[in-house]
């Protein structure tokens, strides 16, 4: 899985049959970027956040630098 700069969750969909295909979601009408935090109930995330990227460790998590209101960066993982 991986997620791109424009903020679009990307991955491989296996079907009963075992053959995958590539699926896409955009998480930008979920996702919001408020002060600097990452937010369910907001949309745009992207257009305010750099450094956009999937992590993986025991679970996903979504990870970007976020603009807050006095324009500095803020560090958020969401997962």
């Amino acid at each position: 899985m991986s997620v791109t700069a424009r903020g679009v969750l990307q991955g491989a969909c296996f079907g009963a049959n075992g053959i995958s295909t590539e699926a896409n979601l955009d998480l930008n009408p979920y996702l919001g970027n408020v002060d600097g935090s990452l937010t369910t109930g907001h949309s745009g995330f992207a257009r305010s956040c750099i450094n956009i990227h999937a992590k993986s460790g025991s679970d996903l998590f979504l990870v970007a630098d976020s603009y807050n209101a006095s324009g500095h960066l803020v560090y958020n993982s969401f997962g």
